[in-house]
């Protein structure tokens, strides 16, 4: 496989372990729009201090089209710079979590929440109190389902921000002690040298900070961040901060400049008021 397909292909890994849940079956409204592109860039990777985003841009970069939408979901296509990775489906349908209650999740990657469904009128409000009222985030897969196999965890906590911009889904945590392999999982497939920095293995005091937002008003997956610190030891018992930044976003086209226009159409009345006011002064002088 090749390094770019590579990368492009753990993108599309990282976006589909971070699904979540949805429903309906009724009318339904979507706020995005078919046969227009929606390209995802990694606008920030940044670990020591370092920045490495611009060598990855191209190759993390994604385009999503969508085909067609109905009352239960979606169908759309997703490419990298040069061809079709895949095309997938995503449908919103009830699922019973328990003998009395049922949800309505997404069954597979939502790269678009509806802004209603159902008899659910504002899904993104919803979709939040879920998640703040089951404070489970199966968002990072296999990582949070075996995280304390990864770390010694001491907090954990999972909660939903929803205003007129964003519904913003987050995940706090703190880990005093990392076991050493947790890098290989947060670095994933890159091949040996592509950052030349070394790692550290022995990591303590990790505090992880993961937000993914959705637009407010178009329902659309707008970004990912992820703001990872710690502190690092190494051979020499030296202690050094080791912190990454990553942030993985909805392009969107710089606002131009406004530009301020002058009226001089006040000009033309003034001037008159004066040359008519000065010939009357003048006609009283002789």
């Amino acid at each position: 496989m090749k390094r770019k397909e590579i990368i492009t292909s753990g993108v599309l890994i990282l976006l589909f372990s971070l699904t979540f849940v949805t429903t309906a079956n009724a009318e339904t409204t979507w706020g995005f729009e078919v046969d227009k592109n929606y390209v995802y860039e990694l606008e920030k990777l940044t670990i020591l201090e370092t920045p490495f985003h611009y060598e990855f841009r191209d190759e993390a970069r994604m385009r999503i089209v969508f085909n067609d939408f109905n009352d239960t979901g979606y169908s759309y296509n997703s490419y990298n710079d040069t061809h079709l990775l895949a095309e997938t489906s995503t449908v919103f349908l009830p699922v019973e979590v328990d003998n009395e209650t049922t949800v309505v999740m997404p069954l597979g990657l939502p790269i678009a929440l509806p802004l209603a469904i159902g008899e659910i009128p504002d899904y993104l409000d919803y979709f939040g109190q879920m998640v703040d009222e089951t404070n489970i985030l199966p968002l990072l897969g296999d990582f949070m389902a075996n995280i304390s196999e990864y770390m010694d965890l001491t907090y954990l906590n999972v909660y939903s921000i929803y205003d007129s911009s964003y519904l913003s889904l987050k995940l706090d945590l703190f880990a005093p002690t990392v076991n050493e392999t947790v890098l290989t999982e947060l670095v994933g497939g890159m091949d040996a040298g592509e950052i030349p920095i070394q790692l550290p293995t022995n990591i303590t005091d990790l505090e992880l900070n993961v937000t993914l937002a959705f637009d407010a008003t178009t329902g659309l997956f707008d970004s990912l961040v992820i703001d990872l610190d710690s502190l690092s030891t190494d051979a020499y018992a030296t202690v050094t901060d080791f912190d990454i930044d990553v942030k993985y976003a909805l392009y969107k086209p710089s606002e131009p400049e406004p530009t301020t226009t002058v009226s001089y159409g006040w000009i033309i009345p003034i001037a008159v008021a004066i040359l008519f006011s000065s010939s009357l002064f003048s006609r009283k002088r002789k």
